[in-house]
């Protein structure tokens, strides 16, 4: 009987049960023990970063040579088909031993008449009247609100039912050097 290789799923890590520190102490203790899970998970992390540049550097010239042999390949088939259009019929694909080529059609756009702009098509649309296809945003410049802050104060800011909020958050920045155990 030939046995199987199994491969063993990810053993997650219970969450630890989180406790109230009640001294500087033990927020000390605590913070020693977070600075050092940070350094061992940052060198990890290098470790992994430095194996994984050196299998790219093994790789990429290689990788490099078959994509560009790869897009003369596709350039001379493309070059035969678009001078060959008969063989695609309505289809605008052809199947052949090794694959299918052809056409895709891409999603209708919009572009100008030669030597024209979209402001010049934007004035023409306005003397033709024809102000169903001009479109206008109309928004709060928040940038210029906020710029101005200080000049229009809480009594301005409130008239436009607007006030400025500022959110805070806690962080936590271990000591990146090597902690004792």
């Amino acid at each position: 009987m030939i046995a199987s290789k199994q491969t063993m799923p990810k053993q997650r890590r219970a969450k630890r049960p989180t406790g109230v520190l009640k001294t500087r102490e033990a927020v000390e203790a605590s913070l020693g023990e977070y600075a050092r899970l940070v350094i061992e998970r940052d060198a990890l992390a290098a470790e992994m970063d430095e194996r994984l540049r050196q299998i790219r550097v093994e790789y990429e010239d290689r990788l490099a040579d078959l994509s560009a042999d790869a897009d003369v390949e596709f350039d001379m088939v493309a070059d035969w088909a678009a001078r060959n259009p008969e063989p695609f019929g309505v289809r605008k694909s052809m199947v052949l031993t090794h694959g299918t080529i052809g056409y895709r059609t891409g999603m209708p756009k919009l572009k100008t008449k030669k030597g024209l702009t979209w402001s010049s098509v934007l004035l023409l649309l306005t003397q033709l009247k024809r102000f169903e296809y001009i479109r206008t945003k109309t928004e709060p410049d928040k940038d210029k609100l906020l710029a101005d802050r200080q000049k229009l104060g809480k009594d301005g800011l409130d008239e436009m039912c607007v006030r400025v909020v500022q959110d805070e958050t806690f962080y936590l920045e271990p000591k990146r050097e090597e902690v004792e155990a």
